[in-house]
């Protein structure tokens, strides 16, 4: 029988092993080469990169929602509280102005009312008591509170209606509020609504 070359031999492995699609290439006679698929760092690096920044944005994206679902709160006790006291005028509007229809005027709530021990047991000092237990931030300077039923010009809803204002400190839910250790202002907000009480009290 003839023999082969070896040179033949080895070039029929190497193609055989090609036409199949596998991983594995001959190198010589008797020695193989392992071919293996994979990620380089470069890959790796720029996937990191990437993910980071998704990430960034998904943290700042939370600290967004948590500061706008504490506005929204604080909003929602505000408006709470203005018909809390609206129901109570409607209710008995003389316990406000014990004295009658010449009596309406103005009754408010300090910025700094709700310190300290509350007492008293008339109507507006349980109006005040039930307020301050809201847990409402009071703003810095002025009413916190003010229900003006008279004919002054801070009597925004007009003669024969009684003015109900509400404010609060929205720093929590406000990003502006970063800006307080340079100095700036607070955010102050303000809920304002309308009511009509019995003329004859």
């Amino acid at each position: 029988m003839e023999r082969l070359p070896s040179s033949f031999l080895t070039s029929s492995l190497c193609a055989r092993s090609a036409g199949a699609g596998g991983s594995e290439a001959i190198r010589g006679p008797g020695r193989r080469l392992r071919v293996a698929a994979g990620f380089s760092l470069v890959e790796v690096l720029v996937a990191v990169v990437v993910l980071s920044i998704g990430l960034l944005g998904l943290a700042a994206l939370q600290i967004t929602a948590v500061r706008a679902s504490d506005s929204a709160e604080l909003r929602t006790t505000a408006t709470l509280a203005a018909q809390d006291v609206a129901d109570r005028l409607r209710a008995d509007p003389a316990s406000f102005f014990p004295l009658g229809q010449a009596s309406r005027g103005s009754v408010t709530i300090a910025f700094d009312d709700c310190e300290g021990t509350l007492s008293g047991t008339n109507s507006v000092d349980r109006w005040v008591r039930d307020f301050c237990a809201l847990g409402l931030p009071p703003p810095t300077a002025g009413d916190f509170a003010r229900v003006d039923c008279g004919s002054s010009a801070l009597n925004f809803c007009g003669s024969g209606n009684c003015a109900i204002s509400v404010r609060w400190d929205d720093r929590r839910g406000d990003r502006r509020s970063e800006a307080d250790s340079q100095g700036a202002a607070p955010p102050q907000l303000q809920f304002r609504f309308c009511t009509r009480i019995p003329t004859a009290i």
